[in-house]
């Protein structure tokens, strides 16, 4: 249990930011004592928020990382709320602004984009590469092929993308489908994985 819950503040201080987690407590009781114009969506979005966080955390007790992404839209819109609720009780219109920038700041956790697009992001700088191959990939190959196989996962997606009329697959297909394909005569071409 005490490592599931860690890996759960881990996602959220990956999405939010350690520094204004807070926010998002302090957004759900503001949105529970708040004279709302929709009481009704307020705790759909509370009981949605805490449904899914508590339903994936102790139930599934599974480490997926993608409901963090459900969660944590709505995490920010409560600390909007909460950052609303701080702007809103200061008069002067400069001093707002600044809050709000320094919030915005905060949030974009600007090391992680340094890092993800610097020349030492060894993945980025490989996947750059490879989708430069996949531009001119029609160059590269026959014409008549119209299957591309065993690619690297999710780089099927960028040989599509590249090259409309394309298909491509992340896997090998069974000796039935290879007859198949022969058949319908679609000629196919395999790429030799990188490690």
């Amino acid at each position: 249990m005490k490592e599931l819950i860690g890996f759960i503040f881990l996602q959220f201080s990956s999405q939010y930011r350690d520094y204004i987690c807070w926010l998002i407590v302090q957004g759900m009781i503001l949105t529970l004592f708040r004279s709302a114009v929709n009481k009704q969506l307020d705790l759909a979005l509370l009981g949605g928020y805490l449904f899914t966080l508590i339903f994936y955390s102790f139930f599934v007790a599974s480490k997926v990382e993608a409901f963090v992404f459900f969660v944590a839209p709505i995490g920010m819109i409560y600390i909007a709320i909460s950052i609303n609720s701080i702007v809103t009780t200061i008069n002067r219109l400069v001093i707002q602004k600044t809050i709000i920038l320094i919030a915005g700041i905060i949030t974009l956790n600007i090391p992680y984009f340094i890092n993800y697009n610097s020349n030492n992001n060894i993945e980025r700088m490989q996947r750059k590469h490879n989708a430069s191959i996949y531009k001119s990939l029609r160059l590269l190959i026959s014409k008549d092929v119209q299957v591309v196989i065993n690619t690297n996962s999710y780089e099927d997606k960028d040989i599509m993308f590249y090259n409309p009329g394309l298909a491509a697959y992340h896997w090998i297909p069974s000796e039935a489908a290879m007859q198949y394909l022969a058949f319908k005569k679609n000629k196919s071409s395999s790429i030799q994985r990188s490690q």
